[in-house]
């Protein structure tokens, strides 16, 4: 399962996402801001052994392609009647399908045979090109001799090394591959394809390309009587075996900061965060040396005994050992410690460095990634260590691991981040009765999970594959610009992500590591005398487009409901022609007064000189690409405020809601000098201690004296103990709040308001 441009199978593939154990892109595979450590990395499994300890989901998340395949099902959670094994029983030979699946007439299905140097250079350059990660800082980088490695291993298929040319340039636009695998599934080992790699050309994404190869690529794998599959996602697209989360150890911090991969935490030098990362100069364990082709059947011995503790594990002989941890440079290294001839410890990483976008001093970061590991002889903790080492000695920047088997007894201790990314495993056609805990996985892919940006393609998504010479921008220029944009590709986030405004370039959108996290929600208390504060509009609008001027506004309302309040809504607006209705679900059924083709202007300016200018707009293509963040906003981010058991969060997960946008007209008078005004004077409290007054009293003398001063209103937050002076000095809720986060240091459980005695 390869694939760092693999686009996740089916939906997520058409969307530009990855398919395989892709997630994040490594400029996401960051240290993750700590406050998520407790609030936000989640596990979600099929049947957990300790049901308190997963969320449950809801019956209602469908996606209609994986709902067609032999994978774990959300609908069947929770149901112990089913039988574990097999889903469905092998069909025939005969009865497999023999003819390829038809492509439309432009394109041809094609065998990609990667031991020739031209092929292998073809796929090589297509994945590069085609990896879908514009907006990112760093880049995947994938080595020839990394992709024959991966899908080369022994007894793998030619045949399932799948191509889609277009007939007439003969040029890739469609990559799809699977390897031979034996997986170990308690007391059986089954014969198993990976599939990986899967990517799209980037004009085709979203033409339904991807199930289709997904299809052709089951076909051959049934045509050599193998009727399961192991994959990962990195996100939830059915029930998955298992959840494991990364995690990142920096070994050269500085550069790392420099080119904007990390940053300095809180309180902390340069010299101080290099001096916390340094590492011996050479490994400390007696007989540790770099494994030789004379240790594979040892190294095999002592792997296989080791695997047989956990619930499923890969099925390693001595030929899959000697592909898979055979030394390889610049791809695979191994490590074995030998006392007195015996091999008794083993450790090995793999290799993909990152290219580095724009930076003038690097062009790489050098990741590896722990791969499998075993102390029998040796502490596992000063084992990894000695991996940190010499993975530092041979240039490396950064090491991940999973935590699987047994390695989340040397993570923190070896000073590893959480990283922003997480792995769902799956098992195709193969069910098991109850869920695994990520240390009863056997298995680590060779592979890196990237996450690709969502590209939907406007109103065209669902109408098949297309020529590809078509340009597939929706907008062309930034001046229109799209309410619903943090998907967009060359968005305004995108194009700024560089400006020195932001250290080291850390701005972005939901998919940056450095975004933060909904961790909790707060009150502001404003309080006024001035009823006038009260008024709408009580501050003009001021120099958007010159002095004077006038701004259309159509007020819009964006809300989740339920069906029957949708039937309700859509009813009164067929009254109000002025009125313009979007409405999605979580299973795309969609709901409109509006055409697919309709763009709506929501503002625009009309000023003296000049042209109407600063449009935006809101469009149903826009409006379904926002609707998937909007829905993860809604379900987790939300959700994730609320312990398990509370019926806020039972509401969240469970609803089956619309997604709604409304929209009408207003109109707003841009006026430069108000008559009578020019500012409000604000006060906001800062920190206030009271001993032998009583508080309200105390506060209330803050008030006479910030009136006395000459201000209008007076601020404070629900912080420390201000709950206990807001109500009886008739302060009121105020429509704004304030979001707290530590980046770098994890909590283990939220603070309530009252516990905060921090003000900003």
């Amino acid at each position: 399962m390869k694939p760092s441009d693999v686009v996740n199978a089916s939906d997520r593939a058409e969307h530009g996402k990855s398919s395989q154990i892709q997630s994040q892109n490594m400029s996401q595979f960051q240290p993750i801001s700590k406050e998520k450590k407790a609030d936000q990395i989640v596990e979600v499994n099929p049947v957990a052994k300790d049901d308190t300890s997963v969320p449950r989901l809801p019956n209602s998340v469908t996606h209609k392609f994986w709902e067609t395949q032999l994978v774990g099902q959300f609908k069947d959670i929770g149901d112990k009647s089913l039988p574990e094994g097999p889903v469905e029983p092998a069909t025939p030979l005969s009865e497999v399908k023999q003819e390829p699946y038809n492509l439309p007439s432009p394109y041809e299905w094609t065998t990609c045979d990667l031991n020739s140097d031209d092929m292998c250079s073809e796929v090589y350059n297509f994945l590069k090109v085609h990896h879908p990660d514009d907006g990112y800082l760093f880049e995947e980088t994938y080595s020839r001799e990394f992709l024959r490695w991966a899908l080369c291993p022994p007894g793998y298929h030619q045949s399932w090394h799948i191509g889609v040319r277009a007939k007439t340039s003969k040029k890739l636009v469609a990559f799809i591959s699977g390897v031979p695998e034996r997986i170990r599934v308690h007391d059986e080992v089954v014969k198993m394809a990976k599939i990986n790699f899967l990517c799209v050309h980037k004009k085709l994404r979203s033409k339904r390309l991807a199930p289709v190869m997904i299809k052709e690529v089951t076909r051959m794998v049934h045509l050599q009587n193998i009727w399961q599959a192991a994959y990962s996602l990195p996100d939830i697209r059915a029930t998955p075996v298992t959840t494991c989360q990364y995690w990142v150890r920096m070994l050269n911090p500085k550069k790392l900061i420099d080119v904007g991969f990390s940053c300095l935490r809180d309180r902390m030098t340069m010299n101080r965060t290099v001096k916390l990362y340094k590492l011996p100069d050479t490994p400390i364990t007696p007989g540790f040396r770099e494994m030789e082709g004379r240790d594979v059947p040892a190294v095999t011995e002592l792997l296989r005994n080791y695997l047989s503790q956990f619930g499923v594990a890969t099925d390693f002989d001595e030929n899959d050992v000697e592909h898979w941890l055979l030394p390889r440079e610049n791809v695979v290294y191994s490590y074995v410690v030998e006392t007195h001839d015996v091999i008794t410890d083993l450790c090995s990483f793999y290799t993909v460095p990152l290219t580095v976008v724009g930076n003038p001093k690097y062009k790489t970061v050098e990741c590896a990634y722990s791969y499998y590991n075993v102390a029998t002889k040796t502490l596992l903790p000063q084992l990894m260590n000695d991996v940190l080492i010499v993975s530092k000695q041979k240039g490396f920047d950064v090491l991940y691991a999973l935590d699987v088997m047994h390695n989340e007894s040397f993570l923190k201790e070896l000073k590893f981040d959480l990283a922003d990314a997480q792995m769902h495993y799956y098992l195709y056609n193969y069910r098991l009765r109850t869920a695994l805990k990520p240390s009863e996985l056997g298995i680590i892919p060779a592979e890196v999970m990237a996450a690709l940006e969502p590209i939907k393609d406007n109103e065209e998504a669902n109408l098949g594959m297309i020529d590809e010479s078509k340009n597939f921008s929706f907008f062309t220029k930034e001046d229109v610009r799209p309410i619903f944009w943090a998907n967009r590709p060359k968005s305004y986030i995108s194009r700024t992500k560089g400006w020195e405004d932001f250290p080291q370039g850390w701005w972005g959108d939901s998919r940056s590591a450095s975004y933060g996290a909904l961790l909790d929600h707060q009150f502001s208390r404003p309080r006024a005398r001035d009823k006038k504060l009260q008024q709408e509009w009580v501050v003009p609008l001021k120099r958007w487009g010159g002095p004077v001027g006038y701004v259309y506004q159509k007020a819009y309302l964006e809300f989740f409901c339920s069906k029957e309040k949708l039937d309700a809504v859509v009813e009164k607006c067929k009254a109000l022609p002025s009125i313009t209705y979007m409405a999605v679900n979580k299973g795309e059924n969609w709901v409109s007064n509006a055409a697919q083709s309709d763009v709506n202007a929501v503002t625009w300016g009309v000023f003296p000189a000049k042209e109407i200018i600063q449009p935006t707009i809101v469009d149903p293509a826009s409006f379904k690409v926002w609707k998937d963040e909007a829905f993860e906003t809604w379900s987790r981010s939300w959700a994730n405020l609320y312990p398990e058991a509370d019926p806020s969060k039972i509401c969240f997960l469970r609803i089956s809601t619309f997604h709604c946008f409304v929209l009408g007209v207003i109109q707003l008078t841009i006026d430069d000098n108000n008559p009578k005004y020019e500012t409000v004077e604000c006060a906001y409290s800062y920190y206030n201690v009271a001993t032998r007054t009583s508080l309200p009293q105390l506060m209330k003398d803050a008030l006479i004296v910030s009136k006395q001063q000459g201000c209008d209103v007076f601020y404070a937050l629900n912080v420390m103990h201000n709950e206990t002076f807001v109500n009886e000095l008739k302060f009121y809720l105020g429509d704004a709040q304030m979001q707290f986060y530590l980046f770098n240091h994890p909590l283990r459980s939220a603070l309530k308001p009252s516990e905060i005695g921090l003000v900003c």
